[in-house]
């Protein structure tokens, strides 16, 4: 029948991976504070992903630092954005790792 739906034969398996390969999946047994970075004009991973997985780890007592790039993507196609991006990175993991 044209109207009847048909799944994919990996269907479940697509939606286990997929959920598998989420961060929201390790939410349980994250204790790790986390650095979340996000452009907010990325086309690749929707904004509020990230700010899902913030306010779930918060929530959890997780300690998370963010950075959102204003009026950028995915890959910091601005140079001066990509800098921010490094310099905050180095400088979180000197904070987190150089006690």
């Amino acid at each position: 029948m044209a109207d009847e739906f048909h799944k994919a034969p990996d269907a479940e398996w697509a939606a286990s991976l997929s959920f598998r390969s989420s961060p929201v999946s390790s939410l349980a047994t994250w204790t790790s504070p986390v650095f979340i970075i996000h452009a907010d004009d990325d086309r690749n991973v929707p904004f509020n992903q990230s700010v899902d997985l913030v306010n779930r780890l918060m929530k959890r007592k997780v300690a998370v630092e963010t950075m959102v790039i204003v009026d950028d993507t995915h890959h910091w196609f601005r140079f001066s954005n990509t800098l921010k991006v490094f310099n905050a990175t180095a400088n979180y993991l000197k904070a987190k790792l150089l006690k």
